[in-house]
């Protein structure tokens, strides 16, 4: 079981394969939170995954509202728990050198990827290729 450890990660626009510049819909801006101890609603994930999907307009996993795809202003994840999933993401329509996607795990979140999951990855990079 490979387990991943971090406080803060940052997505930033210099990634060309996470870049769109048109957004056609609402879309996330602000501070949210990915806490499974919570219910689901327009402001909390229960898991990461449906971070992720919401934030390229595809429907949630925990039942929660959707938020529209991409990002109008920089936007903070803030995780509560221990997560055993991974997580793959993809393009993110609006994300620039200011709008940013951050993920804070506050010093005391962990994500593992169980020996369940074939893909050996924990956080993964993905252009959608």
């Amino acid at each position: 079981m490979r387990t991943f450890y971090k406080n803060v990660f940052t997505l930033l626009a210099t990634a060309s394969a996470l870049m769109m510049s048109q957004l056609s819909e609402a879309a996330l801006n602000g501070t949210y939170t990915i806490d499974a101890s919570q219910a689901a609603s327009a402001t909390n994930y229960q898991n990461i995954a449906s971070a992720t999907r919401d934030l390229r307009g595809l429907s949630r996993t925990d039942g929660g509202a959707a938020n529209g795809s991409g990002v109008s202003g920089p936007v903070v994840f803030k995780m509560k728990g221990t997560f055993n999933e991974k997580m793959d993401l993809f393009y993110v329509n609006g994300v620039s050198a200011t709008n940013t996607i951050s993920f804070d795990g506050q010093g005391a979140t962990t994500i593992t990827n169980g020996a369940s999951f074939s893909a050996r990855h924990v956080v993964r990079f993905n252009d959608g290729a």
